[in-house]
């Protein structure tokens, strides 16, 4: 229980204290001055509910320091009444813990204390990694000039004399809070800007380095000298430790290696960098390495993120690397990124770009790649046969291909890819599945959170979608409005429902907020699927009719769910 003392007018607890000055006891003077009537302070109702005593949506936390038990238990109390969180200390070593493992907002020290005084306390705190920043205010009943010069000095910012008013207390520590936020709000948003200065910056060393790149390899003397060049540039400036670049033999059926780039940092085994590459001396990687030739058919990057995570007999992206796989490992290699040499339409070759740790997020630098090797293709065209490729034209019609909102590629370009891939399965007589996918009650998402947030939704969904195909030899790419749609050659039906499993399992994951949805209280998308053989005279978006048929399905059928298509006879349905 607190125990109060009252003297007329005032109430409080008398410092017990030495002497500081003049032969003048703390115990001579009251600590506290108040208005308010003793023995049992009557509060306001509003008590707790200052603005300030909330620091980024808690109560703000104070120290306090005195070695008087009686005076911590008053002053807290009077503070937590205000809306404060309170630690005492009864000393400088146990102040000092105290502040290393909270968040303390704002110190109120006393001077006078054995063993160690608030000056020291005060210089500590200073010192301190945690704590240099930290507001400190002094209470003492020295009323004398060096007492308060020192307090300065030592790096406090506030003196407050005893006795004295609650009221002035409450304010002067609203003050030093208020600027103690506003310094670290501040300090926080000075953070901010210089990392996306930095950001910045290096996104435009990027792309400096990368048209450099350009520069160079047009200026080469001939074909090989080109692809080394480019291996050579990329690799040192955007952390890839191995680069090795396939190009189409001379029969057209194949890819043969030409060049490769180990960087001199490369902290591996080199002689098994070494030994990779003398196994692919007379590889010829043809249309079943399903890795890279999903580079080729979708004309844009695909990779693997973790080599580690394959298995050489389940996993068919194993089949690219053949015998070499032991190798890719024992030379500490982790991801794999290939980036077609051309255009789908005319594409000469792959590039493979390792690292030594799992695959970073870099979608912005792999695109600067890729048009980088746009280029490529453009100078090994005028060294081959003196047609220049112009890399303006060609990043114009990758941009047009593109959906500006979620960065997926956009129906055109899926039309485009959908008749080169119909062809080429007419031929082998492989399966091609299609995914629509629809995402449900997205109009009373948009109406009830706005057209910003669900732009913000939209692009989410499409990241879960990069997800759930990058392992695939698939294309994403957004329908129109709310729907997407996949493309999955070579996949019979328990494939497509595996990888349309996979996107509803991502997508609840992101957990997305839905108050609207008559399916749930999260983000939801409903799938439709249609799988056939592709036959040279049929119409290939009559797959995308028959996966719309299954969509509307699952819309009946309370969305959220997966539906397969009944299939129609002349497409030649493929059982499961």
């Amino acid at each position: 229980m607190v125990e109060y003392t009252y003297e007329g007018p005032t109430w409080g607890l008398r410092d017990r204290g030495p002497a500081l000055q003049g032969g003048v006891t703390l115990a001579q003077e009251p600590l506290i001055q108040s208005a308010l009537p003793p023995p049992a302070p009557v509060w306001p109702e509003s008590t707790g509910d200052r603005a300030i005593a909330q620091i980024g949506g808690r109560p703000a936390l104070l120290l306090l320091v005195d070695d008087e038990p009686n005076n911590l238990r008053i002053l807290s109390s009077l503070l937590v009444k205000w809306g404060y969180e309170i630690r005492v200390a009864l000393d400088g070593t146990m102040a000092l813990d105290i502040a290393r493992q909270e968040a303390v907002d704002l110190v109120l020290l006393d001077i006078m204390m054995p063993h160690r005084d608030g000056f020291e306390i005060c210089q500590a705190l200073k010192t301190e990694a945690l704590t240099p920043d930290l507001p400190v205010m002094f209470l003492s009943a020295a009323d004398d000039l060096g007492h308060k010069v020192q307090a300065f000095q030592v790096g406090g910012v506030d003196y407050i004399t005893k006795p004295f008013q609650i009221e002035e207390v409450l304010a002067r520590i609203e003050t030093q809070l208020t600027i103690h936020h506003q310094r670290r709000q501040l300090e926080a948003r000075n953070q901010q800007l210089q990392a996306e200065i930095e950001k910045r910056h290096r996104a435009e060393f990027e792309t400096r380095f990368l048209l450099g790149t350009i520069q160079a390899v047009s200026e080469a003397a001939d074909f090989e000298g080109a692809l080394e060049t480019f291996l050579g540039r990329v690799c040192e400036a955007a952390d890839w430790c191995y680069g090795e670049a396939w190009v189409m033999d001379r029969t057209g059926e194949g890819l043969r290696l030409v060049r490769a780039y180990l960087v001199k940092a490369f902290a591996g085994d080199r002689a098994a960098v070494r030994s990779l590459r003398a196994a692919a001396k007379d590889l010829s990687l043809r249309d079943e390495h399903t890795f890279y030739h999903s580079a080729i058919i979708t004309g844009g990057p695909t990779w693997i993120a973790d080599l580690a995570a394959l298995h050489p007999t389940d996993d068919p992206l194993i089949r690219f690397f053949c015998e070499r796989f032991n190798l890719v490992q024992a030379a500490g290699l982790r991801s794999v990124t290939a980036v077609p040499i051309g255009t789908p339409q005319a594409t000469s070759g792959v590039l493979l770009l390792y690292q030594p740790t799992p695959l970073a997020n870099r979608p912005a630098l792999v695109d600067l790649v890729h048009t980088a090797a746009l280029q490529l293709r453009g100078v090994m065209g005028r060294i081959r046969s003196g047609d220049e490729m112009q890399a303006k034209n060609r990043r114009l019609q990758h941009l047009s291909s593109m959906d500006e909102l979620t960065q997926l590629h956009n129906r055109r370009h899926l039309k485009t890819v959908l008749a080169r891939v119909w062809g080429l399965l007419t031929e082998t007589q492989q399966p091609l599945s299609v995914l629509l996918l629809d995402v449900d009650d997205f109009k009373r998402y948009n109406d009830y959170y706005g057209h910003l947030e669900g732009d913000r939704c939209l692009k989410i969904v499409a990241a879960v979608l990069r997800k759930a195909v990058m392992a695939q030899t698939g294309l994403a790419t957004r329908y129109g409005g709310e729907e997407f749609a996949v493309l999955l050659p070579n996949a019979r039906p328990a494939a497509a429902q595996q990888v349309a499993q996979r996107v509803q399992a991502l997508l609840a994951q992101e957990q997305i907020p839905h108050a609207r949805s008559r399916a749930s209280s999260q983000v939801t998308m409903s799938i439709g699927i249609a799988t056939v053989v592709p036959q040279g005279t049929g119409d290939p978006m009559r797959i995308f009719a028959l996966a719309d048929e299954a969509l509307y399905r699952a819309k009946a059928d309370g969305r959220n769910c997966i539906r397969v298509a009944a299939l129609l006879r002349p497409l030649n349905p493929v059982p499961s």
